[in-house]
């Protein structure tokens, strides 16, 4: 949950024959501009308040994950993502 606030934070994961789905759900405050930090790795030579949100997080999810999205509703931030399991395309 972003701002350091206290609250429910739900997670539900789904195996699939080749992935993982996994939905996280939190009743935090929305991303800015109600959607997920640009690809792009953030700048490094600011201050560290300067940091945008994301930082390098979001670049390294983005980086392991093959599918993830956002989106705000009834007042909860949700992501979901998947995880290729690694199988070979026989066994999907």
């Amino acid at each position: 949950m972003r701002g350091g606030a206290e609250g429910r934070i739900e997670l539900e994961c789904e195996c699939r024959k080749s992935r993982l789905i996994c939905t996280v759900s939190d009743g935090g405050t929305p991303m800015p501009e109600h959607r997920l930090p640009d690809r792009e790795l953030a700048a490094i030579d600011v201050a560290r308040q300067d940091l945008p949100e994301g930082g390098f997080g979001w670049f390294l999810i983005r980086e392991l994950v093959e599918e993830l999205s956002y989106a705000r509703q009834d007042g909860k931030n949700i992501v979901r993502f998947g995880l290729g399991l690694g199988r070979p395309a026989s066994e999907a």
